[in-house]
């Protein structure tokens, strides 16, 4: 029952919601769950459905098999371009980064590596060099087709660059 789909009949607009609280009794305890309920064709583009189903057949992110060297880096001409050059060529070395796509805005009051908060469209992650004064920067093309595996790659990019 937990983390799992139901299938409604739409007889009555109730049913026509995708979320639906289910409460269950556990030794004189009562948990609470949420169900997504399938009614409609629209719930299958419903971002609770989509976020579900991503996060329930979610794969392990790819490897690319592009050689570190071959990876392409563009940065923008700025204060700091020499110190994101090097960190960029080591981020390069992992196997689930693609490219640097450019540098980011200076972003001095970050204290997080990467702010996971922020969206990964498109596997695109934000990193930020926050060891540094001015907080420099990078975008970074990473391997992953949808959040959840953006997520697992910021992991793994944080175990292995981030500088605490």
């Amino acid at each position: 029952m937990k983390d799992s789909l139901s299938l409604g009949l739409p007889s009555e607009p109730y049913w026509e919601q995708i979320n639906h609280d289910i409460f269950e009794c556990i030794h004189e305890k009562e948990l609470k769950h949420n169900i997504l309920c399938l009614t409609v064709k629209e719930h299958l583009d419903n971002v609770c459905f989509i976020d579900w189903f991503e996060r329930k057949f979610q794969s392990e992110p790819i490897k690319i098999q592009l050689h570190p060297n071959n990876k392409e880096i563009h940065l923008r001409d700025d204060h700091g371009k020499d110190i994101l050059f090097e960190f960029a060529k080591r981020l390069c070395q992992s196997p689930y980064v693609i490219q640097i796509i450019n540098s980011s805005p200076f972003q001095p009051h970050e204290s997080r590596f990467i702010n996971k908060e922020k969206p990964f469209n498109e596997g695109i992650i934000n990193i930020c060099l926050h060891w540094t004064e001015q907080g420099f920067g990078l975008v970074v093309k990473t391997t992953a087709t949808n959040k959840y595996q953006a997520l697992k790659i910021s992991e793994i990019l944080i175990e292995e660059f981030d500088q605490r």
